[in-house]
C-alpha cells in the first residue's frame, strides 16, 4: 500500500530534491513579488499624503482671495476642503508608515531567514546525497562480490552432482566381484510404501494434494512467465513478479487485502513453489521490482512443461595413461551445465 514516505521520493533522490527546491525557491520568489506589492503601496501612500499635504501651503502662497474674506459661506466650504484635504494627508501617511512597520520590515527579515534556510537546507542535502550515492555504490559492489561466490558455490555443488566416478574403482568392483548367473539370485519382492503427499497450508486454508495441484495449475496457466535477466547470475526463465503474483492472489484466491495476498505468496514461497530472484531472501512482497522464479516443484506437480535454459554441452573423456594393456577401461559422460 502506498503512503506519503514511498510515493514522495524518486528512484534518483537527487532528482526528488531538485523538483522540491525548485518549489521552495518559487516560493521565495512569491516572497520577492509580495514585498514589492507592500513596498510600492507604501510609497504611493505616502507620495499621494505628501501630494495632498501640498495643495494647503499652495494656496498659503496666493496673496489675498479667501485671506481677505470676512467669513461668507464660500470661505468656510474652502477652508472645509483644505481641511478635509490635510486629514486625508495625515491619513495617507499613517497607512504608508503603517504598511512599512507591520508588513515590510519583519516580513522582509523573515523572507531573508527563510532564503537561507532553504538555501542552507539544499547545500547540506545535496551533501548527503553525494555520501549515499558514494555508500550505495560500495554496497552494489559488495552485493555483485557476493552474489557472484554464491553463483561459484552452486557451480561447485553442480559439479559435484555431476561428477565423475573414480575409474579405477568402477574397474576394480567390475573385475573383483563374482558374477552370478540369475538363477542363482534369489528374487525378494519388497512392497514399497509409497509416501502420501500432506496437506499444505496457503493463507487460512489448508489444501489437499489434489486442490494444490489445481490451484498451481490455474496459476501457472493463467500468470505470465516471462524471464529476467540479473547482473553477473544471467538470465531466469519462468518469473513472474511480485505484483502480478499478488493481483493474481486478489482476484482467484480470495486476497482480500494485500497484507493477506502478501501472507498467500510467503506461504507459497516457504512450500518451494517459487523463489526470490536477484535479492537476498525469501520475503514475499507486492512489488513490481522483485521477481519470483517459479521451482521444478509446482511443474512436478502440475504436469506443465516448465521452460529450461538453453544447454551447452561439454564431452570430457577418460582414459587410462598407458593404453597398451588390454581391457583397459575407456570411460566417457556428457556434462551439461546451465548457462
Amino acid at each position: 500500500m502506498s503512503s506519503f514516505a514511498s510515493s514522495f521520493w524518486s528512484a534518483d533522490y537527487a532528482a526528488g530534491l531538485g523538483v522540491l527546491f525548485a518549489k521552495l525557491k518559487q516560493g521565495v520568489q512569491e516572497n520577492e513579488q509580495l514585498m514589492t506589492v507592500a513596498r510600492m503601496r507604501a510609497d504611493a501612500e505616502d507620495s499621494y499624503g505628501q501630494k495632498l499635504g501640498d495643495i494647503e501651503a499652495a494656496t498659503n502662497r496666493i496673496e489675498g482671495g479667501f485671506q481677505r474674506d470676512d467669513g461668507a459661506s464660500t470661505k468656510k466650504a474652502y477652508e472645509g476642503v483644505r481641511s478635509e484635504m490635510n486629514e486625508a494627508s495625515r491619513n495617507h501617511r499613517k497607512i504608508a508608515s503603517n504598511i512599512r512597520e507591520l508588513v515590510v520590515n519583519p516580513f522582509s527579515r523573515w523572507c531573508d531567514q527563510h532564503a537561507a534556510r532553504i538555501q542552507n537546507s539544499q547545500d547540506d542535502l545535496h551533501g548527503r546525497i553525494k555520501a549515499y550515492d558514494r555508500q550505495a555504490e560500495t554496497v552494489r559492489q559488495y552485493k555483485n562480490a557476493y552474489f557472484n561466490k554464491c553463483r561459484r558455490v552452486e557451480d561447485l555443488e553442480e559439479e559435484e552432482k555431476l561428477a565423475f566416478k573414480d575409474p579405477n574403482s568402477v574397474a576394480a568392483a567390475a573385475v573383483g566381484s563374482p558374477k552370478l548367473s540369475p538363477a542363482s539370485v534369489p528374487s525378494i519382492k519388497v512392497e514399497e510404501e509409497v509416501d502420501e503427499p500432506e496437506p499444505i497450508e496457503i493463507g487460512d486454508e489448508t489444501y489437499q494434494p489434489e486442490q494444490v495441484k489445481k490451484i498451481l495449475t490455474h496459476a501457472l496457466d493463467n500468470m505470465r512467465l516471462g524471464e529476467t535477466k540479473v547482473p553477473i547470475l544471467g538470465t531466469y526463465q519462468n518469473v513472474t513478479s511480485g505484483a502480478e503474483i499478488t493481483e493474481y492472489i486478489q482476484k482467484h484466491m480470495g486476497g482480500t487485502t494485500v497484507a493477506y495476498a502478501e501472507r498467500i505468496g510467503q506461504d507459497l514461497v516457504s512450500n518451494g513453489f517459487l523463489r526470490l530472484i536477484g535479492n537476498v531472501g525469501s520475503t514475499f512482497a507486492n512489488s513490481s521490482r522483485m521477481n519470483y522464479q517459479w521451482r521444478p516443484k509446482a511443474f512436478q506437480i502440475t504436469g506443465i512443461p516448465e521452460k529450461r535454459p538453453k544447454l551447452i554441452g561439454r564431452t570430457t573423456t577418460l582414459a587410462s595413461v598407458d593404453g597398451s594393456a588390454p581391457g583397459s577401461p575407456v570411460m566417457g559422460d556428457r556434462v551439461s551445465e546451465y548457462l
